[in-house]
């Protein structure tokens, strides 16, 4: 229900009725200004002085379920709910006029940089940014919590995600203002932590937030965020090489994946399953799980994972055929200049399987190299300095050779001292 205050001060406003005009002659102006910001609820007989000196009737103010709307839209964005999303937000700009009331117009305009991520609206993401950065000095602690969480989703869509865990955490300062969904909102903002420290390595954050927000969870029976959860799991256990854990983390997150039937949660359980086999040098596992992996995935964007990782594992085993085939899989799909972490990936193999090596020390020194210390992604830096290494000690250039050993050494020891 629209709170009185709200609708009150929307049409006092809307006939350009200063506060003393409208008081004038039934209550003092102090006592309006708390029924507008809902301190008060006043009696029967003075709603019925205030909405015959505007003009209108009581009923007319509890017709306008702008307030509830709102809460459905802040709903459906939390939950990732798109086609909700799309046609709430439409109905509410049709009614724009009444999200000018105080204290809601702050929380839609936040709300606007979670739809527009979620939409991917790239140039609508940047502009709404840079509009809340300058409103957010006005901002009240609960409309804080909120803007803080999303400029951690911000970050986290920009794959910055050391600064995406920063955000989260401030936001949990603010956690105690909100007035709905405390619980929900927290184990939310858990679980981007746990998933922000996977991409960056920090394996004890996520083991601690992922594990916190597993239990939840489960006792909300929140199914697909409980193999989420799963998942996070296995991988830090695999990184930490227990890799009989990571497996029976796996096999849960994957159980509830077929049981409602998620098709991206069961091929992120076959991704990550062929990726432990082949930590476990299981190469014939690795590949069959891959290919599970690339069968399900009908965008071709996404068929990257289990092709780069079917790529590599072809050329580990010196598979030069099959690992030529995926190579070339994988070019049809990404743009010559794209300059993703993918591409650079595939030029690197496409060295070394072709067994041309003029630009590999470009592309690894000049590309991953700066684009895994710009996005903190530590654990592929040391991968390819060792590639680097390698390809040096083929050639007999000892000195490069250790002097890129060492490099990547020290890295993954800044890693695990993190």
């Amino acid at each position: 229900m629209v709170h009185f205050g709200y609708m009150l001060k929307f049409y006092r406003q809307e006939q350009k009725m200063t506060q003393s005009e409208l008081a004038d002659g039934i209550i003092s102006i102090s006592y309006l200004s708390k029924i507008e910001n809902k301190y008060v609820d006043p009696p029967d007989e003075i709603k019925e002085l205030l909405c015959s000196k505007l003009g209108i009737n009581e009923t007319q103010l509890r017709q306008v379920p702008i307030l509830d709307l709102c809460q459905k839209w802040f709903q459906s964005l939390f939950l990732r709910n798109i086609n909700s999303s799309v046609m709430l937000y439409k109905q509410l700009c049709s009614n724009k006029q009444l999200i000018t009331v105080q204290d809601m117009n702050h929380l839609f305009e936040i709300h606007k940089l979670r739809y527009y991520l979620i939409q991917n609206d790239k140039q609508k993401i940047e502009e709404q940014f840079q509009k809340l950065q300058l409103l957010s000095p006005y901002f009240t602690d609960a409309e804080s919590f909120y803007w803080l969480k999303f400029i951690g989703q911000y970050y986290f869509s920009r794959e910055k995600y050391k600064k995406a865990i920063d955000y989260f955490q401030k936001s949990l300062d603010r956690l105690t203002y909100i007035e709905v969904s405390k619980k929900e909102e927290k184990h939310d903002v858990f679980y981007m932590i746990a998933l922000s420290a996977s991409y960056i390595r920090e394996t004890y954050t996520t083991l601690i937030h992922a594990q916190q927000t597993l239990t939840y969870y489960q006792k909300q029976y929140n199914f697909k965020r409980t193999a989420q959860c799963y998942l996070l799991l296995g991988i830090s256990h695999s990184r930490m090489q227990d890799y009989e854990a990571a497996m029976n983390s796996y096999q849960q997150a994957k159980k509830i994946a077929d049981r409602i039937n998620n098709i991206n949660l069961q091929t992120k359980c076959y991704q990550n399953i062929g990726y432990l086999f082949s930590e476990c040098n299981q190469s014939e596992q690795a590949i069959e799980y891959y290919k599970k992996s690339f069968v399900l995935r009908a965008e071709p964007e996404k068929q990257l994972y289990p092709i780069i990782g079917l790529m590599k594992e072809y050329y580990r085993i010196h598979d030069l055929i099959h690992a030529k085939e995926w190579l070339d899989k994988g070019l049809a799909i990404v743009e010559e200049d794209d300059q993703s972490i993918y591409r650079y990936e595939l030029d690197v193999y496409n060295q070394l399987i072709n067994k041309v090596s003029s630009k590999l020390e470009e592309i690894i020194l000049e590309k991953i190299i700066p684009f895994a210390d710009e996005k903190q992604l530590y654990l592929k830096k040391t991968a390819y300095l060792e590639i680097l290494a390698t390809h040096y000690y083929g050639q007999r250039k000892y000195k490069l050779a250790a002097t890129y050993y060492n490099h990547a050494l020290h890295t993954t020891k800044a890693v695990e001292g993190r």
